[in-house]
């Protein structure tokens, strides 16, 4: 049996886990998933439910712990997750072209800040598990702020860059907010790459 370990793990870490496990064993494989909160074992339950896949999770010491066995995965089921799996036109199977992220904020939607930068920090996570992966990641404003040495998505944003993800900083932003000094991954480059990376591309994302 293969335990997957995910308490303290933030959305959407626990899916990205129990995928990666599912991804990595053989089918009928059975598969524990250990989770420490509501939020993550409902988002288990319906992921798996995507899939064909009944799990029913007990409590023990406090955590939320369910059983499965690894089922064959078929490519319809696998469309249902487009932020996890690979993205493609429905009709033709064509693989989408990489887009371009626009970074331009360091939170993820309109509310409290606080939780804006959790959502924020747990959708970076999820890029390294889309196909195809973002062409290129530019960053402006306070979204520069990702890419210091304090930054919680450093490891992210680094993984993403070694897998050549190309990441792009706004230097005039770099400066107005005084952390060049602290800025530990991506390019630093000016507001003329930008915008042609943004002119060029076929498919742009803003967040």
């Amino acid at each position: 049996m293969v335990k997957v370990d995910c308490k303290g793990l933030p959305c959407p870490q626990p899916l990205i886990a129990t995928r990666k496990a599912m991804r990595e064993n053989a089918v009928g494989t059975e598969i524990e998933i250990s989770v420490d909160n509501e939020t993550a074992r409902g988002n288990v339950t319906q992921m798996l439910a995507d899939f064909g896949v009944t799990i029913a999770f007990e409590m023990h010491n406090g955590l939320f712990v369910g059983r499965f066995t690894n089922p064959e995965v078929k490519e319809e089921a696998a469309s249902t997750l487009p932020a996890i799996e690979e993205m493609a036109c429905p009709t033709t199977g064509v693989t989408a072209q990489q887009p371009t992220l626009l970074c331009a904020t360091n939170v993820l939607g309109v509310g409290d800040d606080t939780l804006g930068a959790i959502l924020m920090k747990g959708f970076l996570s999820t890029l390294a598990e889309w196909s195809p992966r973002p062409k290129e990641i530019l960053f402006l404003n306070a979204g520069v702020k990702f890419c210091t040495k304090e930054s919680g998505a450093l490891d992210t944003l680094k993984a993403l860059e070694a897998s050549g993800v190309e990441l792009l900083i706004c230097g005039t932003c770099v400066d107005f907010y005084k952390i060049r000094e602290q800025i530990a991954v991506g390019t630093i480059t000016n507001m003329q790459r930008i915008s042609q990376s943004i002119a060029q591309t076929s498919k742009l994302v803003r967040l």
